[in-house]
């Protein structure tokens, strides 16, 4: 799935599609949301409780369509404040960000076993095309850390404490500083569960002493599919799944 600074630059070119004032006005609030399913970093909650839906769904927006069923006052606009709102946008666009990955990148590419033999490697290259995209976009940290600094100030939902979406507020801001690093290819490899440690060594070594050639090699085995068709579907998705979020808050 996305990284961070990713779910940040989709969530702005979704919030520029659909063009509403109550997110443009609330901007902090809606980038911190489009972050905030990732909480469990922190918190460490399963990844379905704090995403809706787990990884083996093959329905888009179901975790969204479970936000909000199980959330139904955050519909209310004499409950929920602006902010808040705007919250919640941006945590719709995290959700269907990262199911769209799922479904269009991962499962017909990396989880097939008929493209990529190894699972190991298959994940290590799907975490690989992610840092490009991170590399990519780590510039919107520029527009959207000043928005962040107290995004969660008058946010109120009732899924996160106040006290953890303050934490949170402050671990994104730290994250914001940081500088991409290709170092954390590494990482993943060594987090794997492996039968050939030196195997998956070398493959990542392999990749990062020629990334270019590297990212061409995993884009040749995806037909048509790349970063660019993966970040438009996301943003229409978001942008029809916002679309229905605030047609559905205005008929609550």
């Amino acid at each position: 799935m996305p990284n961070l600074t990713s779910h940040v630059s989709l969530a702005l070119a979704t919030a520029n599609e659909v063009g509403l004032p109550s997110i443009s006005n609330n901007m902090g609030s809606y980038l911190l949301g489009a972050t905030a399913p990732d909480i469990r970093i922190i918190t460490k909650q399963s990844r379905e409780l704090t995403h809706y839906s787990g990884l083996d769904s093959t329905v888009l927006g179901d975790g969204v369509e479970r936000l909000l069923s199980e959330n139904k006052e955050i519909l209310d606009s004499g409950v929920s404040n602006p902010a808040t709102q705007a919250f919640i946008s941006g945590y719709i666009t995290h959700l269907i960000s990262d199911q769209t990955w799922i479904m269009t990148m991962y499962k017909p590419y990396f989880g097939n076993r008929g493209i990529f033999p190894s699972e190991t490697l298959a994940n290590i290259w799907d975490r690989a095309l992610q840092l490009e995209m991170d590399r990519q976009d780590r510039p919107v940290w520029e527009y959207a850390s000043s928005h962040l600094i107290s995004a969660a100030v008058d946010v109120s939902v009732p899924f996160i404490s106040p006290d953890d979406l303050t934490k949170w507020n402050e671990w994104i801001n730290e994250y914001a500083t940081g500088s991409f690093s290709w170092d954390r290819l590494r990482s993943l490899a060594r987090r794997q569960t492996v039968t050939d440690e030196a195997e998956v060594e070398q493959s990542v070594e392999d990749f990062l002493s020629n990334i270019p050639a590297g990212l061409e090699r995993i884009l040749s085995y995806m037909e048509l599919d790349n970063i660019e068709t993966y970040k438009s579907r996301a943003i229409s998705r978001s942008v029809e799944s916002l679309e229905n979020f605030w047609e559905l808050r205005y008929t609550a």
